[in-house]
C-alpha cells in the first residue's frame, strides 16, 4: 500500500488492548468495527449447534479480521478471541466504508485476502464432516458387533456367521482397495447381511453402492457355502458375479487371507 493509504488508515484508527482469553467479537452480534491486529494473536472460532468449538484460523501482528460481517451486513460468523495480550487497531463501520471507497488498493488487498480465507474455511468444514461422518460410521460398527455378540447365546452359528461374512467382505474390500467411506459401509452392510437381514434402519445403515452389494452378495455366497473351492467355482461360473470380486476371492483363498471356517456351522 501507497504512504497515503496507510496515513488514511492511521487517521481512523482506535487502537485497543484485550487480555489473554477477551473476546474481542462474539458470533451471532451485530458487527460494528473492522480491527487490524497491532500486536498479539488471536484464534476465530465457530460454534456448531452440539456446542463444539471449530477453529477457523489464527492471526496475529498485521492480520486483519472483522471484515465479512461489515461487508455482508449481516451478523458476525465467529468468535474472535485474544489467546495472549493483543493490541488491535479497531476501525468503525462507517470510516471502513469510507476507506474502501477512497483507497481502492486497500479494497483491492480486503477483498483478496477474504477470498482466500473464505476457500480455506471451506476446505476446513469439509474436512471436518467427512471426519466427523467416519467417527459416526465406525461407532455404528462398533455398536452392531457388540449387538452381534451379545446374541451369541440365541441363534446357532448366526452370529459367527455374520462375523464371518463382514470378515470376508473387508478382505475384499481391503484387496479391491475401496475408500474409508466405502469400507465402513460395506462392514456395517455385511455385517447385517449375515444375520439374514436387507440392512439396519439408516442412517445406522448407509445405503450400499453396487460394487458394496456385489461385495456383500459373493462373500455371503462364499461362507454359506460348504466347500470353499466349490463356492469359487459357482461364483466364476455366475455371470452376475463380477468377475474381479470372484478373481480377488480366489486369489485371498489360495494365500490364506480368509478366515478360517468352524465345522457344524455352515460357515
Amino acid at each position: 500500500m501507497s504512504d497515503h493509504d496507510l496515513h488514511q488508515i492511521a487517521e481512523i484508527t482506535e487502537e485497543k488492548s484485550y487480555d489473554k482469553g477477551e473476546a474481542i467479537i462474539e458470533e451471532r452480534t451485530s458487527a460494528e468495527r473492522f480491527f487490524i491486529i497491532y500486536h498479539g494473536k488471536i484464534e476465530i472460532t465457530k460454534q456448531f449447534e452440539d456446542g463444539e468449538q471449530f477453529v477457523l484460523a489464527v492471526h496475529s501482528d498485521g492480520d486483519f479480521f472483522g471484515e465479512m460481517a461489515l461487508l455482508d451486513e449481516g451478523p458476525r460468523s465467529a468468535t474472535a478471541r485474544a489467546v495472549e495480550p493483543t493490541s488491535v487497531l479497531e476501525i468503525t463501520r462507517s470510516d471502513f466504508e469510507t476507506l474502501l471507497y477512497k483507497a481502492p488498493v486497500v479494497a483491492y488487498h480486503i477483498i483478496r485476502e477474504l477470498s482466500s480465507r473464505l476457500r480455506e474455511t471451506g476446505a476446513l468444514l469439509v474436512s471436518l464432516l467427512h471426519r466427523r461422518n467416519r467417527q459416526l460410521y465406525r461407532s455404528y460398527l462398533d455398536t452392531i458387533t457388540t449387538i452381534i455378540r451379545a446374541v451369541e447365546a440365541g441363534k446357532s452359528g448366526v452370529p459367527a456367521k455374520s462375523r464371518k461374512t463382514r470378515a470376508v467382505a473387508r478382505a475384499i474390500g481391503e484387496r479391491m482397495a475401496l475408500s474409508e467411506q466405502q469400507m465402513l459401509t460395506l462392514e456395517i452392510n455385511a455385517l447385517a447381511a449375515g444375520l439374514g437381514i436387507e440392512g439396519f434402519p439408516e442412517p445406522l445403515s448407509p445405503k450400499p453402492g453396487a460394487v458394496v452389494q456385489r461385495i456383500i452378495a459373493a462373500a455371503v455366497g462364499f461362507v454359506a457355502a460348504s466347500n470353499p473351492q466349490e463356492a469359487i467355482s459357482k461364483l466364476e461360473n455366475d455371470d452376475s458375479v463380477d468377475s474381479q470380486i470372484s478373481s480377488v476371492l480366489k486369489k485371498l483363498l489360495d494365500s490364506g487371507a480368509l478366515p478360517e471356517r468352524e465345522e457344524g456351522n455352515g460357515a
